[in-house]
């Protein structure tokens, strides 16, 4: 009898460790997201998404070079489900790995060929201005 209920106490424990994860992520209505924004901007999209599409995203605010440090380190197994805000070249190098699943967005149509890839992988919201600024009283004395 009692090998029966360690038997059974064995069984019950290996269901409940690898069916709980699996039926959680089929069943949810949640995805994380690394986020690049603001953590206001971050909080504004994610509300966004839940009110437009019902899908609570739990969101996680980090700079461009922590998301693209946490993707190279847990590639191919990624913790979020999606990026947001993200540096041009990481969407780039990213691609090259492999580490996107491309989408075709029909509201991506009208967006230039130079801001998107050709596969699908990643769309650029827009650009950024890179700045020289100096301190003109220290350069003086230089």
């Amino acid at each position: 009898m009692m090998k029966y209920k360690i038997f059974f106490t064995v069984l019950m424990a290996a269901l409940i460790t690898f069916t709980s994860p699996i039926t959680s992520v089929w069943a949810s209505d949640s995805i994380s997201a690394y986020m690049g924004f603001s953590r206001e901007v971050n909080e504004a999209l994610a509300k966004q998404i839940q009110d437009k599409l019902g899908i609570e995203v739990k969101n996680i605010t980090l700079s461009w070079g922590e998301i693209w440090a946490r993707l190279k380190t847990e590639s191919p197994r990624f913790n979020a489900d999606m990026v947001l805000s993200f540096g041009a070249s990481e969407a780039i190098n990213g691609a090259k790995k492999g580490y996107y699943e491309a989408y075709h967005s029909p509201g991506w149509d009208g967006i230039d060929d130079a801001f998107k890839s050709k596969d699908g992988t990643y769309y650029a919201l827009g650009t950024f201005s890179f700045l020289l600024l100096g301190n003109t009283k220290k350069l003086a004395e230089k």
